[in-house]
């Protein structure tokens, strides 16, 4: 299916046409595999599901560290944030936590401990049907975190299901 923006906003709680946008250019960084440049975003990015957004030094300590990683690491919400804002993987910034990343989106802080929780944080977390969080976030590869954002986009419902396979 092509999503457009105005489905991505009809559909998903990306109600803004920014982070429609933004959703959508997520999703094709990383159907592609998140590779660390792509044309839309400036600098390097690398996707982890368990960092929010952050500066690459304070991600080094991880164990899939390369050097050739430089600029950003980002989960789903933090590829949104950064393609919606058209950001610079490189440049020097404080490092956005999930509060922030949440207030971004309109969540708050206490949302996914009730199972009927917002559609997002579902997403940005990678709550299992059952209502679990999934318990290795740093192990969620690109093509996961693609295949449950396009679920989302196209129908409006979070599935991480395919994690329990």
């Amino acid at each position: 299916m092509e999503l457009t923006v105005e489905h991505v906003q009809k559909t998903t709680d990306f109600k803004t046409r920014k982070y429609a946008e933004g959703a959508i250019e997520a999703l094709k960084w990383l159907e592609l595999g998140a590779p660390h440049q792509l044309d839309g975003l400036k600098g390097r990015f690398h996707f982890d599901m368990n960092e929010f957004i952050s500066p690459v030094i304070e991600y080094k300590d991880k164990d899939d560290y390369e050097p050739e990683h430089c600029g950003t690491v980002c989960c789903i919400a933090g590829a949104v944030y950064a393609f919606s804002k058209n950001m610079n993987g490189d440049r020097k910034r404080e490092k956005k936590g999930p509060y922030e990343l949440n207030s971004s989106f309109g969540l708050t802080t206490s949302f996914w401990y009730n199972e009927d929780s917002a559609p997002l944080a579902r997403l940005f977390y990678a709550i299992l049907p059952d209502g679990n969080q999934y318990t290795d976030m740093d192990k969620i590869s690109p093509a996961q975190a693609a295949k449950a954002l396009r679920v989302y986009l196209e129908t409006g419902v979070v599935d991480w299901g395919h994690l329990e396979d």
